[in-house]
């Protein structure tokens, strides 16, 4: 009788099985959108079509001959870049991606035009607004304008990377004699990081990405010279991290640190002291490694106090640039309604991205004019000696400690910053 009951008992938890993993396998084949199924309520009518003309009209003019209803200055004003880049970006997106062409579907219904699909991605990155709110102006879905901004987002990183690029040999040196001016030669750039508020994210990840403010945001890591040129950027590390940890898995750093980058090496005399490496300006959080030179600890002097004050001059840069960007796409100083960390990264590239197309643009003085290829540069400078790189791995341990770069030395901080604070005092001491 036991024997009879064990095996009805194991048919009925076989059944009960098999109608799980059928009921499992349905959802899962089951189509995200119904589509033309009987009984699926048809799509609204929003009026795509009349969108189109209007756009045209206000901006472009591209169909109508008569003037555009705004001005050059107010299409900048509200989507935060310049016709001269709007036509740039439109004309390689239209020749790389077939998403932002007007197409059609089966019943020759045309979609939405190609500039309702970037001026809605545009106009969501500029003011932050959500999808709904601009659901009244483009005629076009929420979700089909988010499908939109994910898409823009994505293109623009694929298609304008060379816009977020390290300093080739020669843009390091004219970044290096830019702020020798201010006191700080071998200085290539300021260090800092930010955080971006993430609205919706997941539960199971809320302990690892809530920061000191008691929401979750996730962190990005900015280097930028005195122009606001953006040439490293960092982003997708959990909120609970600071500064500091930051920078323990910065690519940037660990490049630095097992001697990948850069391929030069400086030769410089500062305070009396002679330096053969490049160095970041940072804030105190940062470890006394001899890549950063961080403020006086304890600026008692008059010596000391200049550099200190000297050193936040010079380090306003970087924070200038997280205002500039907050202030030209307000989507990054909202709390972001994106689910994934990849769309997240993504819009945060693309900002990263079309401000330094703007930067170019309006033709700023100083480092950026010197951002050109490496087939142009001829010879180095007889101030600098190239080096072989060493290909090492977290790994192989020995061949770490013999080839590592020597960016963890305490001595070699200190030493810079007594020379930094000499250089400035004999430069602007006696002022």
């Amino acid at each position: 009788m036991s024997t009879s009951s064990d095996s009805s008992n194991d048919d009925v938890i076989d059944s009960l099985l098999l109608l799980v993993t059928q009921l499992v396998t349905s959802r899962k084949q089951k189509a995200k959108q119904g589509g033309s199924k009987p009984g699926k309520q048809p799509n609204r009518d929003i009026g795509r079509e009349s969108g189109k003309p209007r756009l045209d009209q206000d901006y472009f003019c591209r169909v109508s001959l008569a003037p555009s209803v705004f001005l050059t200055a107010e299409f900048e004003r509200r989507f935060s870049v310049t016709r001269t880049i709007y036509e740039s970006i439109r004309r390689r997106l239209l020749q790389n991606e077939s998403f932002f062409n007007e197409l059609s579907d089966c019943c020759h219904v045309n979609g939405a035009s190609t500039d309702q699909k970037l001026c809605a991605a545009l106009r969501q990155l500029s003011s932050g607004a959500t999808a709904d709110t601009l659901v009244d102006y483009f005629r076009l879905s929420e979700t089909t304008l988010l499908k939109i901004l994910k898409h823009f987002s994505k293109a623009i990183v694929q298609h304008f990377e060379e816009y977020i690029r390290r300093p080739t040999h020669a843009e390091l040196l004219n970044i290096e004699k830019q702020y020798a001016k201010l006191g700080f030669p071998g200085y290539i750039g300021c260090v800092d990081c930010s955080s971006w508020e993430w609205a919706r994210c997941p539960v199971g990840l809320q302990g690892q990405f809530i920061g000191k403010e008691g929401r979750p945001c996730v962190r990005m890591e900015t280097v930028t010279d005195d122009k606001l040129w953006i040439w490293h950027i960092l982003y997708g590390v959990p909120g609970a991290r600071n500064d500091r940890t930051t920078f323990d898995q910065s690519p940037l750093f660990n490049d630095i640190k097992t001697r990948q980058w850069p391929t030069v090496k400086p030769n410089y005399v500062v305070g009396g002291m002679v330096i053969d490496w490049f160095y970041f300006l940072a804030d105190g959080i940062y470890p006394s490694f001899r890549v950063f030179a961080k403020p006086h600890p304890n600026p008692t002097n008059a010596k000391s106090r200049l550099y200190t004050a000297s050193h936040s001059s010079a380090r306003k840069a970087v924070e200038r640039l997280y205002g500039v960007l907050d202030a030209q796409f307000e989507i990054l100083s909202r709390p972001c309604r994106l689910h994934h960390l990849q769309e997240m990264n993504d819009v945060v590239m693309c900002c990263a991205i079309l401000h330094n197309m703007i930067v170019k643009e309006r033709g700023y003085e100083g480092t950026a004019k010197f951002r050109i290829p490496d087939a142009e540069l001829q010879s180095l400078p007889p101030t600098l000696s190239n080096y072989e790189t060493s290909h090492c791995t977290y790994r192989q341990a020995d061949l770490w400690r013999e080839t590592v770069d020597d960016l963890d030395s305490v001595a070699d901080h200190n030493r810079l910053l007594n020379a930094l604070i000499q250089n400035i005092w004999n430069a602007h001491g006696d002022i």
